[in-house]
């Protein structure tokens, strides 16, 4: 479908050569442990009405937290490429985000904040820490959400605390790593987290990257029907995970294997998934 206008929500470029992720080093990802270029996405791209692009953190040592935005920023400011926002890193545990924060604001480009918790940096229960929580109930000062990244089945860890975050907008990442066959916690966390009126929105991505190629667009269905049930479709909103998604398939596989799944869906569902949801969620 070239005529299906796309806003894709979570898209990273990598660059080892000038950036430390550690993650990518440590973990069995030889395929990711090279640069993936703005040119590499816009060509993987090609064959779309890809309209607009949010850039989501890499989880970069934090030192060098300051410089990804700053580059990040230079393409948000082009006109001549599809990345129009993006989602930043911060230290969620430091006694000093405010400081953080306001040496990067304003920037109309920041939509949100991120912090990965499914590296062994990340202790189980990290996000119930006081400092963790207060963190998070400041991001409302800045109109910022907050993109939720964890194990699957740790998904309600969370729960209790969006709830003593009533300001803040949370959206859940990769259907919250379920993959393409999801556990009973796993879908546990979904169907509680769906319930929180300031979760609001599921990005669906990042199923497939754990499968090793192994996968047909039958295998997504199920998973898939699960975040739909519980999210509805004003909440779902379509990323890609390029160029993490390479592990198992190209945005082009990920695209046509969702449209497949979602064939005897409304053109309207259709667009709010790949289009209108994002826009909405993400304020662009």
């Amino acid at each position: 479908m070239a005529d299906l206008p796309i806003i894709d929500s979570h898209m990273h470029l990598f660059d080892p050569e000038v950036y430390d992720i550690s993650w990518m080093k440590k973990g069995n990802f030889p395929s990711l442990n090279k640069s993936f270029s703005l040119t590499d996405y816009e060509k993987s791209v090609e064959n779309y009405d890809l309209v607009k692009s949010i850039y989501v953190e890499v989880n970069v040592t934090f030192s060098q937290l300051k410089d990804e935005v700053q580059q990040v920023t230079k393409l948000c400011e082009s006109k001549d490429n599809p990345i129009s926002a993006m989602v930043i890193c911060a230290d969620m545990e430091s006694d000093d985000l405010d400081t953080y924060l306001a040496s990067l604001l304003p920037n109309p480009f920041i939509k949100g904040v991120r912090r990965v918790m499914i590296f062994d940096d990340t202790p189980k229960g990290t996000c119930l820490k006081p400092q963790f929580i207060k963190n998070l109930q400041a991001l409302s000062r800045y109109n910022l959400s907050f993109d939720i990244c964890m194990r699957p089945d740790e998904l309600l860890d969370i729960v209790p605390v969006i709830q003593q975050c009533p300001d803040v907008s949370f959206i859940l990442d990769h259907i919250g790593n379920g993959g393409v066959k999801g556990s009973d916690l796993w879908r546990e966390g979904i169907q509680s987290l769906a319930k929180l009126k300031n979760v609001i929105g599921c990005k669906v991505s990042g199923m497939i990257e754990s499968s090793e190629g192994n996968w047909q667009a039958e295998d997504l269905l199920e998973n898939f029907k699960i975040c739909l049930e519980a999210f509805g479709e004003d909440r779902l909103l379509f990323g890609s995970n390029w160029p993490v998604c390479t592990l198992s398939g190209s945005f082009e596989d990920w695209v046509e294997a969702l449209l497949k799944i979602t064939m005897d869906k409304s053109d309207d569902f259709i667009h709010k998934l790949f289009y209108k949801n994002a826009e909405k969620i993400y304020k662009l």
